[in-house]
């Protein structure tokens, strides 16, 4: 797709290219999953997308969330065998996390209720699978720690 715009005052048009967003797959959860006492990471019952071998993808994952102060959050992705995925929390001074290590893990702190964005570029090989969001509670705590409906990740295929 390309937009043109032309500038006013008397000077040129300009053309913005999109890329085709038809590789673009979203999905959205319908319902809240809750983790109690556990620190045990749990595949999200909804955020969950199908990719491609040998494919590069651009990944984003708004998360809402709920927990206590003690019990904190904490996420990563689990993905296909031989894939190389690699996240931008925006936490200095390691911004930049390789999968599968958690990507938030006593990063959230003190914080009972939340909205995250998280960045990734996820790189496949031979195998194709699932892309899956993981958390739990980052200690221990007989209270609820919440994903909430509303989330969401979307993938886009680059390559």
């Amino acid at each position: 797709m390309t937009i043109d715009t032309e500038r006013r005052g008397g000077g040129g048009g300009a053309s913005i290219a999109f890329a085709d967003l038809t590789d673009v797959t979203l999905v959205k959860k319908t319902t809240p999953q809750t983790v109690n006492n556990s620190t045990t990471l749990v595949n999200d019952s909804e955020l969950v997308i199908a990719v491609e071998a040998n494919s590069l993808y651009m990944v984003e994952t708004a998360l809402d969330y709920e927990s206590s102060n003690v019990a904190d959050f904490k996420a990563t992705f689990s993905i296909p065998t031989g894939a190389r995925m690699t996240a931008n929390t925006g936490n200095a001074p390691s911004p930049n996390i390789a999968i599968p290590s958690t990507i938030f893990g006593a990063g959230f702190g003190a914080v009972s209720t939340g909205f995250r964005v998280l960045s990734a570029v996820l790189k496949t090989e031979a195998n194709a699978g699932n892309l899956t969001l993981q958390w739990a509670q980052n200690l221990a705590e007989v209270s609820d720690t919440i994903v909430r409906a509303g989330s969401q990740m979307w993938v886009r295929k680059l390559a």
